[in-house]
């Protein structure tokens, strides 16, 4: 592939990745909050996933972290945000399969290096079983619930928030990331 066709591919994907400034949260959304896309989760998750990535015990691939979190939720360019409640109806299962759809034809016009890796990393994060990306999903989580914190200031139910931080909680993680969001937990619950 020649350098002109590589930049036109990744001219179009990143056209593509670009929807997800006009895709709306939707657990905001249905909340009746302010919109927020999920660009701005997505900006703001890689910018927690790197910082958490620095803040453990433990030797973790930093690229790694900041790559997964910046595609962590490529495919709701297309399929939109998924809040926990349609998630519970339609089915993990389905959600997964329809990302990972998605997801392969995103990537399939990439350079094949970039798609490869990509891709790769996106499986990754979606089964949860690295180190790296528990992190990810760790900082997913924080971010929507200091995005909840955010509205709470600004008057938003302390029981809506409340749902947030317990969503933290629930998170399956090794040792030295439960120390991280104990710490966490602490400052976000003295709010």
């Amino acid at each position: 592939m020649n350098r002109k066709t590589q930049c036109e591919r990744v001219l179009a994907f990143t056209i593509a990745a670009g929807r997800l400034k006009r895709v709306t949260r939707t657990g905001w959304a249905v909340r009746a909050l302010p919109n927020e896309s999920v660009a701005d989760h997505s900006y703001r998750t890689a910018l927690l996933a790197a910082t958490i990535s620095r803040m453990v015990d433990a030797e973790v691939d930093y690229s790694k972290v900041v790559e997964m979190a910046l595609i962590h939720d490529l495919a709701e360019a297309y399929i939109g945000d998924w809040d926990h409640e349609t998630t519970g109806l339609v089915g993990r299962k389905t959600k997964s399969e329809l990302e990972g759809t998605v997801i392969r034809r995103l990537l399939l016009e990439l350079p094949k290096d970039v798609s490869e890796r990509f891709s790769q990393l996106w499986e990754e994060y979606a089964s949860e079983r690295t180190f790296e990306s528990k992190i990810v999903h760790l900082a997913d989580k924080l971010e929507a619930a200091i995005q909840a914190l955010e509205y709470r200031r600004s008057g938003m139910d302390r029981q809506i928030y409340e749902g947030f931080v317990k969503n933290l909680e629930e998170l399956n993680l090794p040792k030295e990331l439960e120390a991280v969001t104990k710490s966490f937990l602490e400052v976000l619950r003295h709010e």
